[in-house]
């Protein structure tokens, strides 16, 4: 027994030396930047295929805590479920490159149903290479199954972005990540406001099912199933316990972030939200000074609270000016998500404090809101509009928009024949915790092309083209049979 346990500790030993080489030693990329320096060739492989977490590649995990953090085990929140990942990561793999670097990505599809995939890069303008912006069937085929397809697009504009699949529910399954494209100090605005700017403070937040995205949508729009999800995890990571049935809790690696007292660190906080789940996000006894939002750089707004949407992105800093103890870094799901929340871990390195934090939130009335849901504005809530560009307009710009296009998006009331046969369980003809609302566009439908609009336009039925004045604009009330519409 005592050489088992001394064979364990070694293997320990050995896997903590690997996982720290790793980590010193990251793409070559993720540098510096600087100014009048020649732009980087980035490269990537990047191979998407189902797998699962608690794999076998887990062990012993959550039992042996350092069996979480194998190579190739996604302890997630340590429930296992199906799901689709890149090179077997939650979340997928960073990409951190400096501005105009040039970026090679190639894709594997390894899915093993057939399905076909893109990866879609969030934030990028793609200027001169727009079809490479990973949208299927707009500005590319999907990528079929046991094939490669290579995107070569350049890091434009800077900021805090990410990438993650288009293709059917393979974003909500795990295949999503940062991306991140710096720029030099002497472009930077905000400089001067941070001492540390390094992917261990890059934070993608997103819920979590504990099934496949798939099944959760058929039981959702075909029955009376629920489409939201068990949990929240921060970088992949979080506890979940069954209170309601009393069974084991599953307990796994929370995320930590660690800090030196006196430094300022600037956070990346991406929301990868696959339903109406806004997070609400508070560090205990810190304040957040935002200076970015959706990769757009903003005079310094300080606050204690911060609401991120569905794709969302905001930048802020973080000073380690407290006593050198660990702290709670809070995550509250509101909206389809307000049963959920999850924690991670600010934890001063100083500090000898290796058990988890017993901080309290801020005072209530100590608190600065941002993007708060569904509240009044007033002196401690403030939203998105409360933030200025920190560059200024053009002042050729003129003060009227050459056009005006009025875009009106709700649920309708309407007999989706996907969803309600209009003979057979019409909306109005059956329970409400039935109903399924249909979203659109100026009550219109979207449709998927039969080919790629932005490659090959001209092979669209024509037939399927339509605006508001050709669909059927219909009121609430009225309960029609819909058309689905391009």
């Amino acid at each position: 027994m005592a050489d088992k346990k001394k064979y364990r500790a070694v293997i320990s030993g050995l896997l903590v030396v690997t996982l720290l080489f790793l980590l010193a030693n990251g793409h070559p990329c993720d540098r510096q930047c600087e100014t009048n320096r020649q732009p980087m060739t980035c490269e990537y492989d990047f191979v998407i295929e189902w797998y699962a977490t608690m794999s076998k590649a887990c062990f012993d995990c959550p039992n042996v805590t350092l069996d979480c953090q194998r190579e190739h085990c996604i302890a997630a929140d340590g429930f296992p479920r199906a799901g689709t990942f890149v090179n077997r990561k939650l979340p997928g793999p960073s990409i951190v490159v400096c501005h105009n670097d040039k970026i090679i990505v190639r894709v594997s599809n390894k899915l093993d149903n057939s399905e076909g995939t893109t990866i879609h890069w969030h934030g990028i303008h793609q200027r001169d290479s727009q079809w490479m912006d990973g949208v299927p069937m707009i500005t590319q085929c999907p990528i079929p199954s046991h094939t490669s397809f290579t995107y070569r697009f350049t890091a434009n504009p800077s900021g805090t972005h990410w990438w993650h699949s288009h293709s059917g529910f393979h974003r909500s399954d795990g295949v999503a990540g940062p991306l991140v494209v710096r720029t030099s100090q002497e472009d930077n605005p905000h400089s001067a406001l941070y001492d540390v700017d390094s992917d261990n403070f890059t934070v993608m937040i997103g819920d979590w099912l504990h099934q496949t995205t798939i099944e959760k949508f058929v039981q959702h729009h075909h029955s009376n199933g629920s489409n939201k999800g068990e949990n929240i995890l921060i970088n992949g990571r979080g506890d979940f316990s069954l209170y309601a049935s009393n069974l084991t809790d599953y307990s796994t690696l929370l995320t930590r972030f660690n800090v030196e007292s006196g430094l300022r660190y600037r956070f990346r906080i991406i929301s990868n939200a696959a339903v109406f789940c806004p997070f609400q996000l508070t560090i205990d006894q810190h304040s957040m000074l935002v200076i970015s939002t959706d990769g757009n750089d903003v005079e310094p707004f300080n606050v204690t609270s911060l609401v991120i949407h569905g794709g969302e992105r905001f930048d802020f800093v973080l000073t380690a000016n407290q006593n050198p103890l660990s702290y709670w870094f809070r995550v509250q799901g509101l909206a389809d998500c307000k049963l959920s929340s999850q924690k991670a871990i600010l934890r001063y390195v100083s500090s000898l404090d290796e058990l988890k934090p017993t901080s309290f939130p801020l005072p209530f009335n100590d608190t600065v809101e941002l993007n708060s849901l569904n509240k009044a504005k007033s002196e401690n809530v403030h939203y998105v509009t409360a933030l200025r560009s920190v560059v200024k307009l053009d002042e050729k710009m003129r003060d009227s928009p050459d056009e005006v296009h009025f875009i009106g998006l709700d649920f309708k009331k309407v007999d989706n024949p996907r969803f309600h046969h209009p003979n057979y369980y019409p909306i109005k003809g059956i329970s409400r915790g039935n109903h399924l609302y249909s979203p659109q566009l100026n009550n219109i439908t979207f449709l998927s092309p039969p080919s790629p609009v932005l490659t090959q336009f001209a092979d669209a039925n024509s037939s399927l083209m339509c605006d508001s004045s050709t669909g059927e604009n219909v009121p609430d009330t009225e309960v029609p049979t819909t058309k689905e519409f391009l």
